[in-house]
């Protein structure tokens, strides 16, 4: 909603991780483990590209990415937030349950996850509740914006679209 309203360019981690699964196997990088050494190995190709966006010339039309995922580490980012307004976007549910019924409720077609089954989906729900839990730390601990998106996420969107049509 946000990259089409304000015409951002939309960065799709979970197309990237799913190119990066089904390509290159050996690299360790899939959907299920968000947290652990997926995420590692992910890490310096996904912390290339933030860099590679840092170095665009200044004299140019100022572009603006959305990154849409959760498989990146905030200490590679936060190095740069006087380069880019960051807002992190989390799920904050309240067991792993709430996110096992939220996935199963909102999931597309187009979602990597649309097609587990509930066993996997359940296994997933409870690394994306860890996974949540812990980024909403890390944004408190580096004073990082961020955006409960479990309630009213579409007047949240709305909101902070007008906020940022305003700022920017």
């Amino acid at each position: 909603m946000i990259t089409e309203e304000l015409n951002y360019n939309l960065v799709c981690l979970d197309s990237l991780v799913s190119a990066f699964s089904k390509s290159l196997p050996q690299l360790n990088i899939n959907h299920e483990d968000r947290s652990g050494e997926s995420v590692k190995n992910f890490r310096p190709f996904l912390k290339a590209y933030i860099k590679s966006l840092n170095g665009i010339d200044k004299k140019e039309k100022k572009l603006f990415f959305t990154f849409e995922g959760s498989y990146f580490c905030l200490d590679d980012i936060i190095q740069y937030k006087d380069n880019f307004e960051i807002i992190i976007f989390v799920l904050d549910l309240a067991t792993p349950y709430d996110y096992f019924n939220h996935l199963k409720k909102y999931d597309k077609k187009f979602d990597w996850s649309y097609n587990l089954n509930d066993k996997e989906l359940l296994e997933y729900s409870k690394n994306l509740f860890t996974y949540n839990k812990n980024l909403i730390l890390q944004c408190k601990e580096h004073n990082l914006k961020y955006y409960n998106t479990a309630i009213n996420r579409t007047r949240l969107f709305k909101k902070l679209i007008k906020l940022m049509k305003n700022n920017f």
